[in-house]
């Protein structure tokens, strides 16, 4: 089940975290600025944009499990290679799917 909700206490409606279930995305505004990996835990970039953003980074590296902050260019391949490994679940999904649905003619 996919979730999408504030993170923030009180925060405007630019702190979004989307749950993908063992994977959450913190968004602020439209960038990504960290993500959290069930049993691996929190990896959060540092700030590059805007105060307010800061704000929200801030908030997330006081989250219980934050275990990194890192370099922007490091969080990008980083959160690449995590969209990647749920690009290929997804996939390997919808592959299964079909498999089940020819199978059940």
């Amino acid at each position: 089940m996919i979730t999408i909700s504030r993170y923030m206490p009180n925060e405007s409606e630019y702190a979004i975290c989307v749950d993908l279930g063992s994977v959450r995305l913190y968004y602020s505004y439209e960038n990504p600025i960290a993500f959290w990996i069930m049993g691996e835990g929190m990896t959060v970039c540092e700030n590059v944009w805007s105060r307010t953003t800061g704000k929200h980074i801030n908030y997330l590296r006081g989250v219980p499990g934050t275990v990194s902050h890192v370099h922007p260019a490091v969080f990008g391949q980083r959160l690449s290679t995590l969209m990647h490994r749920i690009e290929y679940a997804l996939n390997h999904l919808e592959l299964a799917r079909r498999i089940e649905e020819a199978s059940n003619g």
